[in-house]
């Protein structure tokens, strides 16, 4: 399994994306996969339980404003996407459809432990962000 590559300077906004505003329950990077937990916050999703890995999915695209850091705090609200293209990625396999990693906010070209598709590349440097149903193992 080889985890994808996300330089979270460079992820972002872009035309057709589907986002919402959500909260983060712990401290992540641009680019990392979360879902909602029992608090409704976002906290890093994975693949080694069927608890991290269910449920409606996104990837963190923005912070607050003016942060150009990459990296987002517990408790910040951020701008996630649930469906559409993601920039910033680094030599992303377009042959390959991608899931969720066994290691925490990570895609990987294998499923984890809890098969969870995550998309498809659109080109090496963009993801598209199309997370499948959930699929617990």
């Amino acid at each position: 399994m080889s985890d994808w590559t996300v330089t979270a300077t460079k992820v972002g906004l872009l035309p057709g994306q589907k986002v919402r505003r959500k909260q983060m329950a712990v401290a992540a990077s641009l680019g990392d996969v979360c879902y909602n937990n029992s608090s409704g916050k976002l906290a890093k999703g994975d693949a080694s339980a069927a608890g991290t890995a269910s449920g409606q999915l996104f990837v963190v695209v923005a912070g607050a404003k003016g942060n150009t850091s990459g990296t987002v705090a517990a408790d910040e609200w951020v701008t996630a996407v649930w469906m559409g293209p993601i920039p910033g990625f680094t030599s992303l396999d377009e042959t390959k459809q991608y899931f969720l990693s066994d290691a925490a906010g990570k895609g990987a070209d294998t499923a984890g432990t809890v098969n969870r598709v995550l998309g498809y590349p659109d080109s090496e440097t963009v993801f598209m962000f199309s997370p499948g149903k959930d699929y617990p193992s």
